[in-house]
């Protein structure tokens, strides 16, 4: 099993990979009877590539939170997972803080801020 840092350096790989546009995202809305759905919890959005032979996908999840049997407050998680062809998740990283790094740098390219960016101050 791999270290805590080995799991940071290689998602700092794919944060650097996407922001040289080496591996490219691609942004999907889970459908409501997908199997990330099945549980409740919320996915907004939900990014995948494919790596060399490996399928990557990374998205935001909300959960309840229970603090009593009928009382709950919405808590949320980062993941980062490999999946099969299928989108079956086969691994999932655990929880690091340069997930957030890596989300925020595919949302920034999916949301094509360098192009708006040139576009207005050029």
């Amino acid at each position: 099993m791999a270290s805590s840092r080995e799991y940071i350096e290689l998602i700092d790989k794919f944060i650097e990979l996407t922001q040289h546009n080496k591996i490219s995202w691609e942004r999907e809305i889970p459908a409501p009877n997908s199997n990330l759905l099945a549980t409740g919890n919320k996915i907004n959005l939900v990014y995948s590539t494919e790596y060399k032979t490996h399928y990557i996908r990374a998205y935001k999840e909300a959960y309840k939170h229970f603090t009593d049997e009928n009382d709950f407050c919405w808590g949320y998680r980062l993941v980062l997972e490999f999946v099969d062809q299928s989108g079956n998740s086969l691994w999932r990283f655990p929880e690091i803080n340069n997930i957030a790094e890596l989300l925020n740098a595919i949302k920034y390219k999916d949301a094509n801020v360098d192009n708006l960016l040139k576009e207005i101050l050029d």
